[in-house]
């Protein structure tokens, strides 16, 4: 943790290099922004970045995590939503995942290879780090669903890591699939999905 700060500018010094660095990564994508750009906009000299944030991967990868934050208490909410059934939260939840990425600016710049320049020069435990918080969100979401049923409890932790890891790695390819075919694709799969898991068809 930087030191001759006092919690509070530490949190407003972070703060502003989040946020500088949401606008920025939306703007022009992983590789285009520079360290320079964030702390010119931030207003923090770029020694004090480097207190705060070891690289511009490590930064990053605290830039996603502070985007997810924002869309997770939704996300928990249709836990505890009562009038849908099991099969017909996880279509909610899927479906507003994929609208988040599609619509955030710094989710909707990830590519493929901007994830691959990334994970070149992330440590790799931070990468697992990142990886397993949210695959545990996303597996606790499924597993937590009150009254669930049919075959999801019996499906292993690894097939459900798979499960969602596949969105994300088809996300980071849709313009290659095409804009309508990934759309209707994807639905597609998340219907299928939620009718295995949780045993029938949900009509909803």
């Amino acid at each position: 943790m930087p030191k001759g700060f006092t919690d509070e500018q530490k949190e407003l010094i972070r703060g502003k290099l989040l946020e500088a660095g949401k606008e920025l990564f939306g703007r022009y994508g992983f590789k285009k922004a520079g360290i320079d750009e964030v702390v010119r906009l931030a207003g923090i000299s770029k020694g004090t970045f480097y207190l705060f944030f070891s690289s511009k991967e490590i930064f990053f990868m605290e830039v996603l995590e502070n985007i997810e934050n924002q869309v997770r208490d939704d996300m928990v909410r249709l836990m505890r939503e009562e009038k849908l059934t099991p099969a017909k939260r996880l279509k909610t939840f899927m479906l507003k995942f994929l609208d988040f990425m599609e619509r955030n600016p710094v989710m909707s710049q990830i590519r493929h290879r901007d994830m691959d320049a990334v994970m070149l020069h992330l440590p790799r435990e931070r990468l697992e780090k990142h990886i397993d918080r949210d695959m545990d969100f996303m597996r606790n979401f499924i597993l937590n669903i009150p009254e669930a049923t049919g075959r999801i409890r019996g499906i292993k932790q690894e097939a459900l890591t798979g499960f969602f890891l596949f969105f994300v790695y088809i996300f980071q390819h849709k313009n290659d699939i095409g804009p309508a075919e990934y759309r209707a694709g994807t639905r597609l799969l998340i219907d299928m999905a939620a009718d295995y898991f949780f045993g029938t068809p949900d009509k909803a």
